[in-house]
């Protein structure tokens, strides 16, 4: 627990699928780039030169080309494969190269679980096309960077971690924990979201940035423990919640869940369980 934060580590069963980590990947030739028809601001290119499968994970962000981004939805990207990955905007002013060249790096920091959250909510109940409302995250990235005194030029999320945030706890106060694949967060007690990766490695990965928007929501909240029990109800009803097939890409089946005060997605491969993100929300 830090002040009003608690990070519950999840455990979970060997794993039957290896695959790469993003940023792990990049280090060993894949490439994250726009479109080579034309950029989008809804797609980028994932370029997978390596022999394993790469994992995309909803809520990562990326930096750099045209724009800062964030992805929608949790995908497996085959090996030997180029892929066109659907992204949310989450620099409104900045569509230029501005230096930054023409590929992204991966964000050290995860938006915070509400934004998740609404994200996740339009995707859930897009028909169409499975996306965010991407008015509607603008809106959210700008209703942060007012409500925090945040400036930025180009209305960039990434602003929001550019230094110390009164109230803000501190993210390296939550490690990743042997055997971890998982963690539930809770704000003044309630929790407010999951992030579940079957390969303890790539969570570890995914495991510090996860932490910075979990931390972002817990600023001005009530410091409280975590309820252990709480926790565990929360992770029992994402993992036995209704799966609905959903729209994918890539390696195996992914599915929203189907539960009250919750909004999810996951991916799963064969019987295997790869991926795992759920949120509560207001009734």
């Amino acid at each position: 627990m830090v002040g009003a934060l608690s990070v519950f580590p999840v455990f979970g069963p060997p794993v039957l699928f290896d695959y790469l980590p993003l940023a792990t990947a990049l280090t060993r030739g894949a490439r994250i780039s726009e479109l080579p028809s034309g950029p989008s601001v809804r797609d980028v290119l994932i370029t997978n030169p390596t022999g394993e499968a790469v994992l995309v994970y909803e809520g990562q962000q990326i930096l750099g080309a045209l724009q800062n981004r964030s992805f929608d939805r949790t995908i497996l990207v085959p090996a030997y494969t180029e892929l066109p990955v659907p992204v949310s905007c989450i620099e409104q002013g900045r569509w230029n190269h501005g230096g930054k060249g023409h590929e992204f790096t991966v964000s050290p920091h995860a938006a915070d679980p509400a934004l998740r959250a609404a994200k996740r909510q339009d995707s859930n109940r897009s028909r169409r096309d499975g996306r965010a409302d991407q008015g509607r995250v603008w809106a959210a990235v700008d209703e942060r960077l007012a409500r925090f005194g945040r400036s930025s030029q180009s209305a960039s999320l990434e602003e929001m971690f550019a230094g110390p945030i009164d109230g803000k706890p501190n993210p390296a106060a939550i490690t990743h924990q042997p055997g971890q694949v998982g963690a539930l967060a809770s704000v003044a007690g309630r929790p407010v979201a999951l992030d579940i990766v079957s390969r303890e490695p790539a969570f570890a990965e995914l495991l510090p940035a996860l932490v910075e928007g979990y931390a972002l929501q817990a600023v001005g909240a009530q410091p409280r423990d975590g309820d252990a029990a709480r926790a565990e109800r929360f992770l029992r009803r994402a993992l036995t919640a209704h799966r609905m097939p959903a729209i994918g890409g890539g390696l195996g089946a992914s599915f929203t869940l189907g539960a009250a005060r919750m909004e999810g997605a996951g991916l799963r491969l064969n019987a295997e369980l790869i991926a795992l993100s759920a949120f509560r929300v207001a009734g």
